[in-house]
């Protein structure tokens, strides 16, 4: 196997992550979301959701390209990735998928007394500069905000940017950004953040702080996770747009 400063971390700190691997995929360190799912939906039996496995595959992978926006984007996981995954949610290894939907979904409680997960719109995975400004600079997305891996490729944090808009001298519009951070404490499984007050909060759950950052701001939804949702038909458009 490979000898990857990461996978030497995942094997120190979190071995039943790289058992995990060894049993479903042996040597192999590049791995279609769609077998990575089905390896889930086998060690994490007690998940019944089938939808929840099948995205939380898309959150661990990478893109590899899309046809067309309304195609299905390819997604593979590969170990770099996994390591990115386990770090932040998969210690110990046993809670791995209900950390994911902790962060990333909405618990809505139904009528029937059932509990539906919802995913919430706004993370953007990796974005370049250039892809930032393109869609935050978008007309329709003023007063939004979007949820990205940092740049630097840090693990232990994500990247919240906003925009919001002032009136110049001359009395037309202008755009400008905001940014902060939201950092995982993983001895306290907490996200941590500094608030409004400077001082420095957390939360099990990442949308607390999401939201006590950016206000009442809508998410910029991340169109290539929406073309994935639709062609698969995981969740409606309604439940992941209505979900701010």
């Amino acid at each position: 196997m490979t000898d990857s400063k990461e996978w030497k971390e995942i094997d120190a700190l979190v071995p039943k992550a790289t058992s995990f691997w060894g049993k479903y995929f042996e040597t192999v360190e590049d791995v279609s979301s769609t077998d990575f799912f089905k390896a889930l939906e086998k060690e994490f039996k007690d998940e019944p959701n089938q939808e929840i496995l099948e995205t939380v595959s898309w959150l661990c992978g990478y893109p590899v390209s899309q046809v067309s926006r309304r195609s299905k984007p390819i997604r593979r996981v590969d170990i770099k990735s996994f390591h990115r995954a386990i770090m932040r949610f998969g210690i110990p290894f046993k809670d791995f998928i209900t950390n994911m939907k902790r962060c990333f979904f909405e618990a809505k409680k139904l009528s029937s007394g059932k509990t539906e997960y919802v995913i919430y719109p706004w993370y953007h995975c990796f974005l370049s500069p250039d892809e930032e400004k393109d869609l935050l600079m978008e007309e329709n997305n003023e007063n939004k905000f979007l949820v990205r891996e940092p740049q630097s490729g840090d693990y232990k944090s994500l990247t919240i940017v906003y925009t919001r808009v002032i009136k110049g001298k001359d009395g037309k519009k202008e755009t400008l950004k905001g940014k902060k951070k939201a950092h995982w404490n993983q001895k306290e499984k907490l996200w941590v953040w500094i608030s409004r007050s400077r001082q420095q909060v957390g939360h099990k759950k990442l949308m607390v702080g999401v939201r006590e950052m950016v206000g009442d701001r809508e998410a910029i939804p991340c169109e290539k996770f929406l073309a994935y949702i639709y062609c698969d038909g995981v969740y409606s458009a309604a439940d992941v747009y209505n979900t701010k």
